[in-house]
């Protein structure tokens, strides 16, 4: 089974009928170790091989030699930016709000 099963469960749900439990009691889920995990204990299954300045070993040629688009690199262009588009955006992630806690 691969971890492909949790986007598989988005896809076939609403994002807003899926809870943390959700994932948590499916079978891929069944073997892990929550208490090791929390304490950040787990070895991880796989861990990539990374040789190249940006990793992109691991990702499909496909998506990795797309163009760079919707991305200024002009610092001009950047001068000009005023975040209009981001006026109304509220968005806070809770579980980064403490540098120290994330991994």
């Amino acid at each position: 089974m691969k971890a492909t099963v949790v986007n598989v469960m988005v896809m076939s749900k609403l994002s807003d009928e899926i809870g943390f439990a959700d994932i948590q009691e499916h079978p891929f889920f069944q073997n892990v170790d929550r208490d090791m995990m929390e304490q950040k204990q787990v070895v991880p299954p796989f861990k990539p091989n990374i040789s190249e300045r940006f990793g992109l070993d691991n990702f499909d040629p496909e998506f990795s030699n797309e163009p760079v688009l919707l991305t200024p690199d002009d610092n001009d262009i950047v001068k000009e930016l005023d975040g209009y588009e981001f006026a109304s955006f509220e968005h806070i992630n809770h579980l980064m709000m403490y540098e120290e806690e994330v991994v």
